[in-house]
């Protein structure tokens, strides 16, 4: 499924793939659409984007390591977008491989009820097939690649103890879903009559509740249990048929009285209902923009009108048709032209502009012309890096790639420093920025000239302090008058680190000593102040604004008048003896696997920097799994160190955690360096 020669050369997958597939059971032929999406934790975006869309999931845990960093961000991100799912327990055949411990490390870790629907028969090398614990039969996989399938019904003696004890704690498992038979039958230690046909639809049921997770256990590189796992698809997750999705209703301007429940629209994958599909990925290739589609309701047609709803952000026209001249099926880089895509698949189209999270409908005046579908979030940039190219003459080139890579990445962003003539890519994590670099010389051929990652650092108050500020400004003609009174105050770290608002504005001025027209202007004051501040260029958040008074000038006083006193306002109070701003960096949870031999000298590494914070030492097998919170700063360079401490057997994922105060002497040298880099600008001038 890794088309691009990136991923072969890194072994990662970096970008989503799609694919479909026709797989028969029991007679029947089933159709089932494949995101295959990236496991790193700097391609998140990749994930969030296929879970919007995607009515199941297979969640991968290797049995060996068990659940990592990534593992948490995807259960979180699954849980999201309430998204069923299966669990998969991968590489049984490798070395350490421990899937009975990694269950119960998702059931403690993930707070999942994940219960074994099939026991590995024999692990690391001795991996030869599964035990079917519902069907009481064993499935091996013979061959190199497990081409074929021996099912036999008599279940090894070593095995049947080990069989009645998950047998029991999938019985457990149903009973905690609130099944009263399963429950008597769990208390009773007795497996169920007719087990084989009573358990499946209770098993998909709780499933499609998002109530239970049934794990399956196998080796995809060998080709063990990817046959059974297609089975559990279509017997557990449910079919587009059978989920309700809703829409944002566009024609009510209030965004929470939009998002209340009974407003939104109910939206049932039917091919007879009006038309309905979102735009949720964007590509350039040879043939111009490759846009990939979910149809939610209704039939898409080759040659067909489509209208893009009005209201989105980002789109076209309101109102304005656009023919979609071609539809396209996706296996990996292929594709293959397609007439007709009806509710429930995943396609593309070509031919057509818009942005990623548009909304087409067939009719802009029809059921669904007001209805809008992306809901999707989008994490925060953690690393910054300065670029520009080599060569003069190559700009055009340059900003062609920056235009399309921020359309089809959305947590990739470039902005331009006048000041130093340099473009600043951001990005979620080293890698990330590092692949987009790659990929400016290969495709664009483009060498860029690159600056030392900067960190994402923001600025906090930390005190609470009052102001009376009056700006009053006389010239030849009309004067300027403005006087606001009322205090701020830090909004805890803890609930920023949480979600909450950078920014909040109270307006409690009484007896219209204000007009209303002029408190917008305070607040727009404040907030034109708070995207670069005075420490060290960072933004500034936690700043909670109340105006609780002021003075206006019959004449002299003006919207611009109170934006300038709310600016110098800040400019006044933000000194370390009124809000004692301080300045603080992103820190990354991050788990580290190693072999057990090297654990010493990789703890050693880690510990010397003075604001790591190792958490948890587990062992897999022969491997040692370290998890600690440590400054992003601090991880620059980490891969090449590990590589060297580990003789290139250690691997490392680390993913944002939070944002932390520096310390006093961090804060001084960060002030000093911002201060430098200011006066050597201005001298350059």
């Amino acid at each position: 499924m890794d088309s691009m020669d990136l991923e072969r050369e890194k072994g990662i997958t970096i970008k989503s793939a799609a694919t479909h597939t026709e797989w028969l059971k029991d007679g029947h032929s089933y159709h089932i659409n494949i995101i295959d999406t990236p496991g790193h934790v700097d391609f998140t975006i990749e994930v969030e984007r296929s879970l919007q869309i995607l009515d199941g999931a297979i969640m991968v845990v290797c049995a060996s390591s068990g659940v990592q960093s990534q593992t948490v961000t995807v259960d979180r991100q699954c849980k999201r977008y309430s998204v069923p799912r299966i669990i998969f327990l991968n590489k049984c055949d490798r070395v350490g491989a421990r899937p009975l411990a990694v269950v119960d490390e998702i059931r403690n870790e993930l707070e999942l009820n994940a219960a074994m629907v099939q026991l590995p028969i024999g692990v690391e090398e001795n991996h030869a097939g599964l035990i079917d614990l519902i069907h009481a039969q064993c499935i091996y996989f013979d061959g190199d690649n497990g081409e074929h399938i021996r099912v036999e019904s008599e279940i090894p003696e070593r095995y049947r103890d080990e069989v009645h004890e998950y047998r029991m704690r999938l019985l457990e498992a149903l009973a905690e879903c609130g099944d009263e038979e399963c429950e008597q039958c769990y208390l009773e230690e007795r497996w169920p009559e007719d087990a084989a046909h009573k358990l499946p639809p209770l098993i998909r049921r709780y499933t499609c509740a998002q109530q239970l997770q049934p794990v399956f256990v196998g080796s995809a590189y060998r080709n063990k249990g990817i046959q059974t796992l297609l089975d559990g698809v279509i017997e557990y997750l449910p079919s587009p048929l059978e989920r309700v999705h809703s829409a944002t209703n566009l024609a009510i301007a209030d965004k929470e009285e939009a998002a209340a429940p009974e407003n939104r629209i109910v939206l049932r994958a039917c091919k007879s209902d009006p038309l309905l599909f979102l735009a949720f990925k964007l590509e350039e290739n040879q043939f111009g923009q490759l846009t990939w589609i979910k149809v939610y309701s209704g039939t898409l047609k080759k040659g067909q009108s489509i209208v893009q709803n009005t209201g989105f952000v980002g789109g076209l026209k309101q109102g304005k048709k656009l023919r979609l001249n071609r539809l396209v099926r996706l296996h990996s880089d292929e594709m293959q032209d397609i007439n007709t895509a009806h509710a429930g698949d995943i396609c593309a189209m070509f031919g057509v502009e818009c942005m990623s999270g548009a909304t087409f409908c067939g009719d802009a005046n029809g059921a669904y012309g007001q209805a809008a579908l992306s809901d999707l979030f989008v994490p925060e940039c953690v690393v910054s890096l300065s670029v520009r190219p080599r060569k003069k003459q190559e700009m055009a080139q340059f900003s062609k790639a920056m235009e399309r890579f921020q359309r089809e990445d959305p947590t990739f962003k470039c902005t331009v420093d006048d000041r130093n003539s340099v473009c600043v890519f951001h990005g979620m994590g080293e890698l990330h920025l590092q692949i987009y670099l790659e990929r400016i010389q290969r495709e664009y051929g483009v060498a860029c000239e690159v600056g030392r990652p900067r960190v994402n650092y923001k600025e906090c108050v930390t005190r609470r302090t009052d102001f009376d500020y009056l700006h009053k400004k006389q010239t030849g003609g009309a004067g300027q008058y403005a006087r606001i009174i009322g205090y701020c105050e830090p909004i805890e770290m803890a609930a920023l680190n949480s979600g909450a608002a950078a920014f909040e504005f109270v307006n409690r001025v009484t007896a219209n000593a204000i007009p209303a027209a002029y408190i917008k202007s305070v607040e727009q004051g404040f907030r034109d102040c708070l995207d670069k501040g005075p420490l060290c260029g960072g933004s500034v958040e936690g700043l909670r604004v109340v105006l609780v008074d002021g003075v206006t000038h019959e004449v002299d006083s003006s919207d611009f008048a109170f934006n300038a006193a709310a600016k110098g306002a800040f400019r006044q109070l933000y000194v370390e003896q009124h809000l004692a701003p301080r300045i603080s960096e992103p820190f990354m949870s991050i788990e580290v696997c190693c072999p057990e031999q090297f654990q010493q000298a990789v703890i050693g590494h880690i510990s010397s920097h003075n604001k790591a914070v190792i958490n948890s030492i587990a062992h897999t097998g022969k491997n040692t799994l370290l998890k600690c919170t440590n400054a992003l700063d601090a991880m620059f360079g980490f891969a090449t160190s590990l590589r060297s401490l580990t003789q290139g057997k250690g691997e490392f994922s680390m993913e944002y955690h939070s944002h932390q105060f520096v310390d006093d002497d961090a804060q001084v040298k960060l002030v000093q360096e911002y201060k430098e880099m200011l006066l050597n600008e201005k001298e350059n001038k």
